[in-house]
């Protein structure tokens, strides 16, 4: 299947992401607002099943975004992109800072992001719109110095 087609269920992928302009829906928007670094997921048969990004920001940071499709939680998928994206991030990208936001009520993104090693550092509140109603955001970040302070440099 070419990917023009597996990318045009991407909308799918990101229906509830809106939080940046640079998330508007197609991702149209994206090359207006900062470079990124993106990363396509994709299951044993070579269907995508989601992404994960880091926008870059300035100071060498950068801000961690993903989203799986639904059907394929809790398989590992999540787990094993965010984990190669970070290290892609630190090792690669010489980044310093990592930050990662997710929902209150997202306890398995909250479960992710505390094996990966991001500390939780505060609620963001109202700070997205989906949905049609504003939403409390929990932050999270990871330094470098962390990141390298784990030997394995994988989640536990």
């Amino acid at each position: 299947m070419p990917l023009q087609h597996r990318l045009s269920h991407f909308d799918q992928l990101t229906a509830g992401i809106h939080r940046h302009p640079s998330a508007l829906p197609g991702g149209r928007a994206r090359a207006r607002f900062g470079p990124s670094r993106n990363l396509a997921v994709a299951d044993s048969t070579d269907t995508l099943i989601g992404f994960v990004r880091i926008g870059l920001g300035r100071d060498r940071s950068g801000e961690l975004g993903y989203a799986i499709r639904r059907s394929d939680w809790g398989k590992g998928y999540a787990t094993e992109a965010t984990n190669l994206m970070v290290t892609f991030g630190f090792d690669t990208l010489r980044l310093h800072r990592l930050q990662a936001a997710c929902g209150p009520d997202n306890r398995a993104s909250q479960r992710l992001l505390a094996r990966l090693g991001f500390m939780p550092e505060g609620r963001l509140r109202d700070h997205v719109f989906t949905n049609g109603a504003w939403r409390d955001s929990l932050l999270y970040s990871l330094l470098d110095r962390e990141w390298r302070d784990d030997s394995s440099g994988a989640p536990s």
